[in-house]
């Protein structure tokens, strides 16, 4: 019976160093709202794509991290001309661009 008494004794210091490892998680967890945010782009039909003047190659592109704000996507087709639109983004939140040419 005794070291059933002296094990509860020991348990009350384990949870004080709990609640400290648990905080950094938390604060991790906030770290990825305040991080970068992406943009899914895509057009019908498939076409060039330029992100804030820099081209990224053919659409459709996933995930392009990019940082909060304004930018402007730029879709290009040898056919069916160039169209732009403006997506403004939010820290850690993934926004979809599309066109239909």
């Amino acid at each position: 019976n005794m070291p059933t008494k002296s094990a509860p004794a020991t348990a009350p210091t384990s949870p004080g160093p709990g609640p400290t490892t648990t905080a950094p998680p938390t604060a991790t967890a906030v770290a990825p709202t305040g991080g970068p945010a992406k943009l899914n782009i895509n057009s019908i039909p498939p076409s060039a794509v330029l992100l804030d003047g820099r081209p990224l190659g053919r659409t459709p592109k996933a995930g392009v991290v990019v940082s909060p704000g304004t930018h402007t996507i730029t879709f290009i087709h040898p056919e069916k001309g160039r169209k732009s639109t403006s997506v403004t983004v939010k820290a850690g939140e993934t926004k979809g661009v599309g066109v239909r040419f």
